[in-house]
């Protein structure tokens, strides 16, 4: 097999190429932590005023949040669904 020699332009064409695909993968990296770390802060935002609005309301309008959330639990007595709890 012939191999011939690799120019110092395509050398440099190369190389300029894995310095774009590094800055690439590590620009993505970077915007992948980013965007995690932003829907964690929103989550813990979420919690924290949650918190806040139990602590000021007394909850109950949470509570029924919370219990839609969780999901709809009928109320039964022997074996009759007597009422939802929304």
């Amino acid at each position: 097999m012939n191999y011939r020699q690799i120019s110092v332009v395509e050398t440099m064409l190369w190389l300029v190429a894995a310095v774009i695909a590094a800055f690439v993968a590590i620009g993505v990296t970077l915007l992948m932590a980013i965007v995690g770390a932003m829907m964690l802060l929103a989550r813990m935002a979420t919690e924290a005023v949650r918190s806040i609005f139990e602590t000021l309301f007394g909850g109950r309008v949470i509570q029924k949040q919370r219990s839609r959330e969780q999901g709809v639990r009928p109320t039964v007595i022997e074996g009759q669904v007597l009422r939802r709890n929304y």
